[in-house]
C-alpha cells in the first residue's frame, strides 16, 4: 500500500546525486566511454576529434568548454547533489599509471600534457557537481560530450 510513495533507486540516486559511498558506476561508465569511442573511430577513420591535444590546445578547449552556455547552465542546476563551479581552474598534473585527468572537489582539473579532448569533457562533468559516476554524472556528459563532440557521437555513447 505504501510502496508506491517510496522512490525507487534511480529516482533517489538522481536526486541526491549518489547510488552508495563507493563509486560503483566508474567501470561501467569508462567501459561505455572506451566503446563510443571506438565504435566512433571506426564508422569515421579520418576524424579528428579525438586527437591529442598538447597543454597549449588544452588550454584553450578548457577555457572554451569552461565560457559554454551549456557547462553554465549544468552548473547552475538545483539537484541535490550540485556544487557546480562555475570557475573552474586548470592545473599540469604528472600522473602515474593510466590516468589522465582528475577532477577536484574545490573546483580545479589537474590534467597531463598530452590529453584527449573526451577527458576535458569527462572532468567537466564531474566537476557540474556529480564526483561520482552516477546517473547524473553520465546525464551531463551525455549533454556536454552532445554539443562539443556532436549529436551522434552522444547518441553512440547513450547507446553504450
Amino acid at each position: 500500500m505504501f510502496g508506491s510513495l517510496r522512490l525507487s533507486k534511480g529516482d533517489s540516486s538522481i536526486k541526491t546525486g549518489k547510488a552508495n559511498f563507493k563509486d560503483a558506476g566508474r567501470q561501467k561508465t569508462y567501459n561505455a566511454e572506451f566503446a563510443a569511442i571506438a565504435e566512433y573511430k571506426s564508422k569515421y577513420p579520418n576524424c579528428t576529434k579525438f586527437k591529442r591535444l598538447n597543454w597549449k590546445q588544452s588550454e584553450r578547449y578548457f577555457k572554451k568548454i569552461a565560457n559554454s552556455k551549456t557547462y553554465k547552465a549544468l552548473c547552475a542546476k538545483e539537484d541535490a547533489s550540485r556544487y557546480g563551479r562555475l570557475d573552474p581552474k586548470l592545473e599540469l598534473a604528472h600522473f602515474r599509471g593510466r590516468t589522465a585527468g582528475q577532477a577536484t572537489w574545490y573546483g580545479t582539473m589537474r590534467l597531463a600534457e598530452t590529453n584527449c579532448p573526451y577527458t576535458i569533457i569527462h572532468e567537466f562533468a564531474h566537476l557540474c557537481g556529480n564526483m561520482h559516476h552516477d546517473i547524473g554524472f553520465r546525464r551531463d556528459v551525455i549533454k556536454l560530450s552532445s554539443r562539443f563532440f556532436g549529436t551522434e557521437f552522444a547518441k553512440m555513447l547513450k547507446g553504450q
